[in-house]
């Protein structure tokens, strides 16, 4: 066995085993003494570009076949293996070193990322993505918990500065995208998320909804008015280049797939002071109905009526709407309260785009349409703008125009239905 000594890199300071014959070499040379790390890189470094993105591209191939030669079970073993060894080598690094080592592993990803393109940056996200939720599904519920437990602890542990830092890492890197790579990515999240999320137990939705909506109202109570209105703004962008960007087919399907989500729900929702008073109505003379229904037909002439949105300037609309009552199976019933009344909301209101607009016409526009979002059944609207119905507040039929009284109507419910 070769003598063996220690010594420490001129260039790097770290301490490093070396044979007394390499001494006695680079003495004899007059070569400083350098660890094999910084060899390693003084070598790199004489290398034209060309040389290293051919000897980079090697490497990179000759992993990925080494990684695909593999079973299932050696990579998953190869993966732990590796995920201990970092373990243990960041445990074992007191606070200097790890700052250190983070400073020096930052810059390197930061010169490397910058260095890609929009369309590159996409593609590692997206494989990085991938290769996060394959890992995550090779865990056993008990790794997982242990793992979610060690971020929380650590996060937990931050002081409130290297707290601010994290945050502004992650907008920073969000405003250095592109509108369309921001717009990608958030795409391809929501896809994933939306998969992941079908899978989960009604106990866990709950617990994440929840979690999330304290999250919101946190975040969104800690912003400016002004940060308020530029998110709202980009929701709305980024909206709007969605539906442009389909064809009318493309829209409706969307339209209906978004409607019949809601649906799902309609019946956890709480209802207001007005509907919950018709609804009484309803239950003491035990007439059947449903809270809250959306039409399922487009109406034929419904284009024709509405090919755009005077108000807004939109030209998606959708033809359908969700009425707060269907009764008896065969008749629509919507509860007009306050915001209905044009002269109780003849103010200005901004819609997400940043426009102004009136209230009233934003909302008496969309009125206008329930006469076509009926599915052949009769409709009828309660008129009651000062959010008090009693047995005579105003009714509207639709069918003929008449105007009737809640009592009326209410027997009209209880008489045998002939269309």
């Amino acid at each position: 066995m070769l003598d063996t000594l220690s010594d420490v890199c001129t260039v790097c300071g770290t301490t490093f085993e070396v044979t007394a014959r390499a001494i006695q070499e680079r003495v004899k040379r007059g070569v400083s003494f350098r660890c094999r790390s910084c060899v390693a890189k003084s070598i790199w470094s004489n290398h034209s570009e060309e040389v290293k993105e051919k000897r980079s591209e090697k490497l990179s191939k000759s992993h990925t076949e080494h990684w695909d030669a593999m079973s299932e079970d050696e990579r998953q073993r190869r993966s732990k293996m590796l995920r201990k060894y970092n373990d243990e080598y960041w445990e074992n690094c007191n606070e200097e070193d790890m700052k250190v080592r983070s400073d020096k592993l930052s810059g390197s990803l930061k010169e490397y990322w910058n260095n890609l393109s929009e369309e590159e940056k996409i593609i590692k996200v997206d494989t990085l993505n991938a290769g996060a939720r394959k890992w995550w599904d090779s865990l056993t519920p008990e790794e997982k918990e242990a793992h979610n437990d060690k971020i929380r602890d650590y996060y937990a542990n931050m002081s409130t500065e290297d707290k601010k830092s994290l945050s502004d890492r992650i907008k920073s890197y969000w405003q250095g995208l592109s509108q369309e790579a921001m717009d990608k990515v958030s795409m391809r999240a929501s896809k994933h998320f939306t998969e992941y999320y079908k899978n989960l137990s009604d106990e866990v939705r709950s617990e994440i909804s929840k979690r999330v909506s304290d999250h919101f109202k946190n975040y969104w109570s800690n912003l400016t008015d002004e940060e308020r209105q530029l998110i709202s703004e980009r929701y709305s962008r980024q909206a709007k280049d969605q539906w442009d960007s389909m064809t009318p087919e493309q829209y409706e399907d969307w339209d209906s797939k978004r409607i019949s989500g809601y649906a799902k729900y309609l019946d956890k929702s709480p209802l207001s002071r007005n509907e919950s008073a018709f609804a009484e109505l309803l239950n003491v003379h035990t007439i059947l109905f449903e809270a809250g229904h959306y039409n399922i037909s487009k109406h034929k002439d419904f284009d024709d009526m509405f090919p755009s949105n005077p108000v807004t300037g939109s030209q998606r609309i959708s033809p359908y709407h969700c009425w707060d009552f269907l009764v008896n199976g065969n008749t629509l019933i919507d509860i007009d309260g306050s915001i209905h009344d044009p002269n109780q909301t003849n103010y200005d209101v901004t819609i997400p785009n940043g426009n102004k607009v009136l209230m009233s016409d934003y909302i008496q526009f969309k009125d206008s349409q329930r006469p076509y979002q009926t599915d052949d059944m009769d409709g009828y609207v309660v008129l009651c703008y000062d959010n008090n119905l009693i047995d005579d507040t105003l009714v509207l039929s639709f069918q003929t125009g008449e105007i009737i009284t809640v009592k009326q109507l209410i027997v009209l419910l209880q008489l045998p239905y002939d269309k």
